[in-house]
């Protein structure tokens, strides 16, 4: 979220600070953390979490590094510059952004499976393990939009940025057990051996497809994401569109993530998922629909 926060502020010279800014912005982070996600599961599947995770945060570090390069050659030679003026802030976002976006997203799957081999409740665990990504995210939202860059200016916090990935990557070489990665043959996670348990009480049809957590999680997220853009626009006549603006709607939606996260975890372990998820998706309605009225 500080690489969210900082991009902004970075692009603003040669892109702006418009609504096509930061919906670009969000969209390839968003983008670049889904590719991430991908092949840190990928990566977690291969090898054993405890000889990864420090080169990962090592090469994320790196890329952040190059990101103030790209940023520089993208304002100097303006490569897109034949393109509609939304492409060019969509494509200059990507090349600058989006590799770091990547690099970041893949640390979260490797995490998980490691804490998923030290506990037994799944659901508990990934929803604490999500809350507390989340709620180290609203933390660098707020530092970032509120303190930060009026301290050390947007390439410093970069450089902070890439200071804490270095020291954090260092860290886990040397608190971590492990030497050169191995392939892991072993059972994936102890969740893993409950998952096969649960097909004979899932409900078939929808709910036994093993694509559907992958599309609630899609809409989900789709949903999320049109709110947190629309926040914007929404409050636009009483607060403006500044940084503060943008600060308070990411840090407010991160916060209420991370509080649904924490519930959630709680939930699917005591209840089977089928019996309330659709309560889930018409509370979040309704409440949308109550911010309407909220802001009218």
């Amino acid at each position: 979220m500080v690489l969210e926060l900082v991009a902004g502020r970075l692009i603003a010279p040669h892109s702006g600070s418009s609504l096509y800014t930061w919906t670009s912005i969000i969209g390839v982070i968003m983008g670049g953390m889904s590719i991430g996600n991908v092949l840190g599961g990928r990566v977690a599947d291969r090898w054993q979490p405890q000889a990864t995770l420090g080169w990962i945060f090592l090469a994320g570090a790196a890329i952040c590094l190059l990101t103030l390069g790209s940023n520089s050659f993208i304002a100097g030679y303006r490569p897109f510059k034949r393109l509609d003026w939304p492409a060019q802030i969509l494509f200059s976002v990507a090349v600058i952004f989006g590799p770091a976006a990547i690099a970041l997203g893949s640390i979260f799957p490797v995490a998980a499976k490691m804490a998923l081999e030290h506990s037994l409740r799944a659901g508990a665990t990934l929803g604490s393990f999500y809350a507390w990504g989340v709620v180290g995210s609203l933390l660098g939202t707020f530092l970032t939009g509120f303190l930060l860059v009026q301290l050390l200016g947007c390439q410093g916090v970069m450089l902070a940025v890439v200071t804490t990935l270095a020291l954090t990557g260092l860290a886990m070489f040397c608190l971590l057990p492990g030497k050169a990665p191995t392939l892991d043959t072993g059972p994936v996670a102890p969740a893993a051996s409950h998952a096969t348990g649960m097909e004979g009480y899932l409900r078939p049809g929808l709910y036994a497809w093993r694509y559907t957590p992958c599309l609630v999680t899609f809409f989900a997220g789709l949903c999320l994401m049109t709110v947190e853009i629309l926040a914007g626009r929404l409050l636009y006549r009483q607060a403006g569109s500044s940084l503060y603006t943008w600060t308070s709607v990411i840090g407010v939606v991160l916060a209420g993530v991370s509080a649904g996260n924490f519930l959630g975890g709680r939930m699917a372990d005591r209840r089977r998922p089928h019996r309330y998820l659709g309560w889930l998706f018409l509370s979040a309605s309704a409440a949308c629909l109550i911010a309407l009225f909220l802001n009218a």
